[in-house]
Order: structure tokens, then C-alpha cells, then sequence
């Protein structure tokens, strides 16, 4: 779980202690460094010991402040990154070598200051890059007469999925053309309507098996599609070959090297918080931005999580970059993303945007009102409370403002033509949600602002007010004896006539 920078790094959890079947000699952290350091290009039982070295110090890192410090001293990092940089790394040198990196960079500085010193800015960016694909001429018809084919009764459906399999088998472009055809959705839909205790049942595990071995967009779809609890109650299938199949597709819908560089990311933004132009300077936000735009929602997540640590205590000229590269347009389209998570994480972003930079509030309500206007279309319309809790704490920063501000914020609040969603706000369980609420009432309606007074009066003509009042006894001590109070203050100052 990569760290959040509007409330620090997260606590890393701690892998279980090894077994005995892997506590054997070579363990040692002073063996492990030079094992790794001494493993050098090349493929087979190097790779393989490779794997193995960084697997081992990402497992005795992990949650484990003590260890990462001494592995430190021994100088482990710019051998754990040099895997990064091998041309001929694996995927899973490159995930276990990400994953290690990762680690040193969560809460320890000296550990993010070595990552970064070591040059992995440049070698994560270069993860996250796709090179341009050359033009595909695939049989796609191939591919669709074998997925009518599985519709087939009898030995030519189970077979189809197997022809499948084996014509896309490492071939990205295959899987990619496959990919198109819907070819995911239609193996899924085919798994869940019928049952497990088929020859067709294994074929068509092994077909979606290959198909999630290298696109993430695929890893995505089948998890969209709910195969996941099939899939796990096929791990527990009487029959052998079902079971072989289900343990084939999961490994396959594991995390990938982009995932894992991501984390990464996240860890040094958060923990680096006064050289990120180290970042800024490697094209990694060209490249987060880029993600930001993927089919697959982890990727969208992680890399929209990626740049609000980035955009978490930077400079303003910082921002102003970050949002070049951004764009508003993209910006409103990752607010109204359709995974309220996407949603959420942008918002939290934009809140670090505004936060202690009153020109940035220019991007929010400038540009013909584009990113309010989303936020606003989100306040109305989403159900989770995390969505509303960012939205929320973003009109209270830009609240915080002058006139302009303000205005644009009451008119969001209290729409001209349409019910206001703020009495909704402030009746929910989630105090979170009530005390963000709150905050933005007291930023819009402080005494001797200019306009104070007509804001109470608009607040009041939506219930708002009203519903204040009722909440002098909310269980919320937060809400109850600072904000509602203060709230009820501040009309009084404003306006002798808020309450009749």
C-alpha cells in the first residue's frame, strides 16, 4: 500500500517470519548484499538467484525499521536498483526488485535519500514507459471463429479454448488483438454460466490464464467481470485439473512491474517531500499522467495517488508545472472517473493543490469553472462517503479564499435552480463528512468578510442553519463544541436575523 502524503506514509505490514524450509544458510544480511551485488547480467540460475536475493531482503525489510537501516550500512540499495537498471531483468526481478526499493523508501529518509541517490527515479520512469507498438497484423478472424467455436457442443467447445490458448501463447500482439474481441468477457460470462465439472472448465481457465500472462487491461477485465470467487472455489476442486488451472489464471492476475513502480513512487513522494524536483526533472509525471488514462483502474489509482503526493507541500512553481502537464481537461475527467476510489484520490489531489497557494484556486474556478463545475457534479451525485469527505475539504480550502473564492464555493452549495446537498451532509453518520461540512460553513460566513452576511441569509433559506442548530448535541465532540458552535456564533455576528 503506497504511503498518503495529506496524512503520512502508512505503516508497511510485516511478512510472517520465514519457515524452516527457507530459514537455510545465505540469509544473512551481509551474505544477501553480496549475493546480489555480485549477481551480475545473464539468464537461468543467475536470474533465478537474483529473484531469490531480492525477494529475501524485500521479506526481511518489510515492517522492519531495524533491518532496513542495516542493509543500508552494507550499501544493499544501489544493488537492489542496479537490478532495476539490468536491460535483461525479469518481470518478477523487476516487481521483487521494485517491491525492495519500495521498502527502503517507506518511513525512513535516509532509505528514500539512497533510493533516490542510487538513480531510481529514471529506471522507475523507464517501467512506466510504453514504447510504441509496431503495426499489428493479427488473424483476428482466427480469433473470433474460436470463441463461436467454444458455443460448440461437445469435443469442438472443449477444445476451442485450447486452440486459443495456444495461438496467443507469448505473443503480446495476439493478446492484445484478443483483447479487442472481448475475448476476456465472453471465456468469463461462458465460465460463469455453466459448471465447474467440465473438460470446457479447464480449457477456458488455461485460455484466460494466457490471456492476463502480460496485459494489465486484461488482468482488469477479468477481475471486473466477478470470475474472482469462481476462481477461488476452483482452488478447491475435487478435480486436479481444475485446480491446476485455477492456480494458473490466479498467478497470472498477479501485480506487475508498473504497479510496483508506482508504490514506489508514492513512497518517495511522501518522504521526499523537500527534493521532489529530483522527481519532477526524471518525465515521471508525464508518465503518471499517462497512466492516469489507463483502462485498468490500479493503474489509474495508483498513479492519480502517485501525483497528489507529488503535489502534497510543493512549490507553486511546482504546481504550475504538475498542472501543465496534467490539464484541466484531464483533471474534471479523473474527478468523474467511474471508480469512486479514482474519484476520491483525484479530489485529495486537487485539496493539495489548493492547499497554501491561493493562485491555485485559479485552476479550480478558472477555465470557464471546468473542475468546480466536476466537483460539484460529484457532491450531488456520489454515494461514497470518502468522495464526499475530499470534495468537501477542497471547497473549504478554496473557501478559505477571497470574495471570488467564496462565491464560487455558496454557489456550489446552495445552487440557484436545485435542492442543496449540504443538509444531506450534515445528517450523515460519517463525522468525518459532517465535520468537513462544517469547515467550509465557517470559511464562507466568517465575521467582516465582505458578503458574510447575504451568505448566512442563503444558507439559511436552504435549511442549512436550521440543521446546524439541531446538531448543538452531535456525538461528535469535533462538530459539537468547536465547529456547531462556532457556525451558530459567526450568524449571530453576521446577522441579528438569521434565526427568525
Amino acid at each position: 500500500m503506497p504511503a498518503t502524503a495529506s496524512g503520512g506514509a502508512r505503516p508497511e505490514k510485516a511478512m510472517p517470519a520465514p519457515s524452516a524450509s527457507t530459514s537455510c544458510m545465505g540469509t544473512r544480511p551481509e551474505e544477501l548484499t553480496a549475493r546480489l551485488a555480485s549477481a551480475g547480467a545473464g539468464g537461468g540460475e543467475v536470474e533465478r538467484e537474483r529473484v531469490r536475493a531480492l525477494r529475501e531482503i524485500k521479506n526481511q525489510i518489510i515492517g522492519n525499521r531495524t533491518k532496513k537501516l542495516l542493509y543500508l550500512r552494507l550499501g544493499a540499495v544501489p544493488a537492489v536498483v542496479a537490478a532495476l537498471a539490468e536491460p535483461g531483468a525479469s518481470t518478477a526481478a523487476l516487481v521483487q526488485a521494485a517491491a525492495a526499493a519500495g521498502s527502503f523508501a517507506c518511513g525512513v529518509d535516509d532509505g528514500a535519500r539512497a533510493v533516490l541517490d542510487a538513480g531510481a527515479a529514471g529506471h522507475l520512469t523507464r517501467l512506466l514507459a510504453h514504447p510504441d507498438e509496431k503495426d499489428r497484423q493479427i488473424k483476428t478472424k482466427l480469433i473470433l471463429v474460436l470463441l463461436e467455436l467454444m458455443e460448440e457442443p461437445g469435443h469442438v467447445g472443449d477444445e476451442a479454448p485450447l486452440a486459443l490458448t495456444t495461438l496467443i501463447k507469448d505473443s503480446l500482439e495476439l493478446q492484445k488483438q484478443a483483447l479487442t474481441t472481448n475475448a476476456v468477457e465472453k471465456l468469463s460470462n461462458h465460465l460463469l454460466a455453466n459448471s465447474l465439472e467440465t473438460r470446457r472448465a479447464v480449457t477456458i481457465l488455461f485460455a484466460l490464464s494466457e490471456l492476463c500472462s502480460k496485459l494489465e487491461e486484461s488482468r482488469s477485465q477479468l477481475m471486473s467481470v466477478q470470475v474472482s470467487t469462481l476462481i477461488l472455489d476452483a482452488l478447491k476442486h475435487d478435480c486436479e485439473d481444475i485446480r491446476v488451472a485455477a492456480c494458473s489464471c490466479l498467478k497470472n492476475i498477479s501485480r506487475s512491474p508498473k504497479v510496483a513502480a508506482l508504490g514506489v513512487i508514492c513512497n518517495i513522494a511522501v518522504n521526499l517531500t523537500p527534493r521532489k524536483s529530483v522527481l519532477l526533472h526524471s518525465g515521471v509525471v508525464s508518465q503518471l499522467v499517462h497512466l492516469s488514462k489507463s483502462m485498468d483502474p490500479t493503474l489509474r489509482l495508483k498513479s492519480v495517488w502517485a501525483l497528489r503526493n507529488i503535489m502534497f507541500l510543493s512549490s507553486p512553481k511546482d504546481k504550475d508545472f504538475i498542472m501543465k502537464e496534467l490539464t484541466l481537461s484531464t483533471l474534471s475527467s479523473l474527478i468523474c472517473d467511474s471508480e469512486h476510489f479514482v474519484q476520491e484520490q483525484t479530489l485529495a489531489l486537487v485539496h493539495n493543490l489548493v492547499d497554501g497557494y491561493l493562485d491555485s484556486t485559479n485552476y479550480v474556478i478558472g477555465e470557464d469553472g471546468m473542475v468546480i463545475d466536476a466537483i460539484s457534479r460529484q457532491l450531488n451525485n456520489a454515494s461514497a462517503p470518502g468522495v464526499c469527505i475530499q470534495g468537501m475539504f477542497v471547497l473549504a480550502n478554496i473557501a478559505a479564499g477571497n470574495e471570488l473564492n467564496k462565491e464560487a464555493v455558496i454557489n456550489v452549495l446552495v445552487p440557484r435552480l436545485k435542492p442543496s446537498f449540504v443538509v444531506k451532509f450534515l445528517q450523515s453518520k460519517d463525522k468525518q463528512l459532517r465535520v468537513a461540512t462544517l469547515w467550509c460553513i465557517l470559511n464562507l460566513i466568517y465575521p467582516k468578510c465582505e458578503s458574510a452576511s447575504s451568505r448566512v441569509v442563503r444558507l439559511q433559506s436552504a435549511g442549512v442553519i436550521l440543521q446546524v442548530r439541531n446538531m448543538i448535541n452531535d456525538p461528535c465532540l469535533d462538530c459539537k463544541v468547536l465547529r456547531v458552535r462556532m457556525v451558530l456564533e459567526h450568524c449571530l455576528d453576521n446577522s441579528d436575523d438569521c434565526f427568525m
